[in-house]
């Protein structure tokens, strides 16, 4: 059983200083899973050593989203493959607690329970947020972020990809050729007619997927079980007339679905970037090694040809592993520009203002910092909900024991099923300002600019996601999200070493745009919430934030005061034609004025796609790699 729950993970009840019953749902859900806590997996004939120098073909800087993917199809190909993570490998085949869905609030909310398989970043004070700093969770592990979040899978519009083709200068990046690198990414389980739950038609689209399992390491199934919430809110979307979204894989996001998830549906577990390093693990695949708790430091440049990377063992050892042909960086939004910039390759002012030589003077390495934030509305309902069933020993007891022998009930899914994206109706629309209108009517027509999901739980201040009133009384809420962000933010250095965390400012909320969509939104959910079809259920007032809250500048306040991050950081080392000022990489991903030197992972997005990203950012790396191999 984990040691000390409550002492390890802060977990204590908000309201008292006694464990909450969040802890004591975890330690018994650690006992019957056989969890201890420690789940360094044994890597075998993977697991990368210190020899004196380590030579290799490719060298690849982080095994998260995308690098443990290019890591695998480099080997895969024949090429010997140096995979460098700064975490640990944690083995997740089966259920655990970090790998059971229905626990999957416990990674997100500004104060997390399991801080060792993230960074630990905080921004900067935030003009916006009555200089708040908010916690910036990136995963720290093999699958990276992967890790981290609630599992969604959809593609992005296809108005994202021409934007992207054309910021790009490359057609490949368009929608229909990229298709192939969505679908060899994942293995698609449809579901089973006896494990549908009643009154629960999900919508999909086999040709989306390769046939007879043969995709990808990432597994995408739906859960086996729907909260009665999300049945509910989706009767209340179709009354408010909401369109069914039939084509979410297909470029075609706007309208209510059943979301498609990335879980494992032999044991109803999360199903990440790991899943590679797994599956090479399990292929005896041993021209690619895994160096785990190693942290990078800095790039190797001979005049301007990438030849390695400096790390720190994890004996804290100084060591070179040298790459014969390329150098992959792959650490994410946050870090690759860091490590860049410690290796000269960035501002120059920046750079030389921390002693760095300037190996290639890039303006835009750590610019164009986009994310969304996510906020919500609870009330109180007569439905069973998952969160309140962790308050309840009884209760929780009877939906452990039906995960453990089944991989169903409340705990094999994460509690948000229902998902719909929109562009905000006219009646919305009429009280923004002309700046804001103008700055929407640059989106194509399927571009959505909000996001709803049903959250079989309280919301609340999105402190602690598991959390909830302890008064006996159930909530359910939607969570709301500005997937079209117009604020834009950076990172940058406090000095010239990686052990020190990088400087991240997201400026949230800086643009008027976001300001009034978020507002918009907040008025949509709790209108939503007031849709007749929801009557038989709604309890009683708002619990979360009161109805008291009325005015455009009250909502603007406690959106500023309660928001978090979705954790979807992107565009810091953006992709563009070479003749881009602000550009880092061009369209294979090669960094501009320097040779033997890729980035792959989120922060390559030359624009951070609507919606939730793992699944462009897996087939980007897995695009990337095939046109190397």
């Amino acid at each position: 059983m984990f040691g000390s729950p409550g002492e390890s993970w802060g977990m204590k009840n908000p309201e008292s200083n006694s464990t909450s019953p969040v802890a004591d749902a975890i330690s018994r859900i650690s006992a019957v899973l056989h969890d201890k806590g420690d789940h360094s997996g044994d890597l075998g004939s993977l697991q990368g050593g210190f020899k004196e120098p380590e030579r290799f073909d490719y060298v690849v800087v982080g095994a998260g989203t995308a690098g443990s993917v290019m890591g695998y199809r480099l080997a895969e190909a024949g090429y010997s493959v140096a995979l460098i993570e700064a975490g640990k490998y944690q083995d997740y085949t089966r259920p655990t607690v970090g790998s059971t869905p229905g626990l999957a609030g416990l990674f997100t909310g500004a104060r997390t329970h399991f801080n060792w398989t993230e960074w630990g970043f905080f921004t900067e004070l935030q003009p916006e947020l009555k200089h708040r700093r908010l916690r910036y969770p990136q995963g720290k592990a093999v699958g990276g972020s992967s890790t981290l979040g609630y599992m969604i899978y959809h593609r992005a519009a296809k108005s994202f990809h021409d934007k992207w083709a054309e910021l790009a200068g490359d057609g490949s990046y368009r929608l229909d050729p990229f298709q192939k690198s969505y679908r060899k990414a994942v293995t698609f389980h449809p579901p089973s007619d006896e494990a549908l739950p009643r009154n629960v038609s999900f919508s999909y689209n086999l040709d989306d997927f390769e046939p007879n399992f043969e995709g990808g390491a990432i597994q995408v199934s739906y859960p086996f079980y729907v909260s009665r919430w999300a049945i509910w809110l989706q009767k209340a979307l179709q009354s408010m007339g909401f369109r069914a979204a039939d084509s979410i894989n297909q470029g075609d996001l706007l309208g209510y679905h059943y979301a498609q998830m990335m879980i494992r549906p032999e044991y109803a577990s999360r199903s990440s970037a790991a899943d590679y390093v797994t599956q090479a693990k399990d292929l005896n695949l041993d021209k690619l090694k895994v160096f785990t708790n190693t942290t990078v430091t800095k790039l190797l440049f001979e005049k301007d040809r990438a030849t390695g990377v400096h790390v720190s063992t994890p004996k804290g050892d100084q060591r070179q592993i040298i790459a014969k042909r390329e150098v992959i960086v792959s650490a994410g939004a946050l870090r690759t520009p860091q490590l860049l910039m410690v290796s000269g390759i960035g501002s120059e002012l920046v750079l030389k203002d921390n002693g760095i030589t300037v190996t290639s003077p890039l303006k835009g390495v750590g610019q164009n910092l986009r994310d969304q934030i996510c906020f919500g509305l609870s009330y109180p309902i007569a439905l069973e909900t998952a969160h309140a069933s962790i308050l309840n020993s009884s209760v929780f007891n009877k939906t452990l024991r039906t995960y453990q022998s089944s991989a169903t009930g409340p705990l094999s899914s994460n509690g948000m099923e229902m998902l719909s994206f929109e562009k905000l109706p006219q009646e919305y629309r009429d009280h923004f300002s002309s700046t804001t209108k103008h700055e929407l009517s640059d989106l194509a027509d399927d571009w959505p600019e909000a996001a709803y999901v049903s959250a079989d739980g309280h919301i609340g201040d999105y402190q602690a996601q598991l959390f909830q009133p302890f008064n006996g009384t159930k909530y359910a809420s939607i969570l709301g999200t500005v997937v079209s962000s117009f604020s834009t933010g950076y990172v940058t250095i406090q000095s010239k070493y990686m052990s020190e965390s990088p400087v991240v400012s997201p400026n949230w909320l800086t643009a008027q745009t976001d300001q009034q969509l978020a507002v918009a939104i907040f008025r949509r959910m709790r209108r939503i919430f007031q849709a007749r079809a929801l009557q038989p259920i709604r309890l009683g007032d708002e619990s979360w934030p009161e109805k008291h809250i009325e005015t455009d500048e009250q909502i603007l306040a406690i959106i500023r005061a309660t928001f978090f991050t979705a954790g979807h950081p992107a565009g810091t080392c953006r992709m563009g034609l070479r003749g881009d000022p602000n550009a880092v990489v061009d369209s294979d991903a090669r960094v501009i004025g320097v040779q033997g030197l890729r980035v792959v992972d989120a922060s390559a997005l030359p624009i951070l796609p609507p919606g939730y990203p793992g699944a462009t950012i897996l087939a980007f790396a897995e695009k990337i790699a095939e046109s190397m191999v």
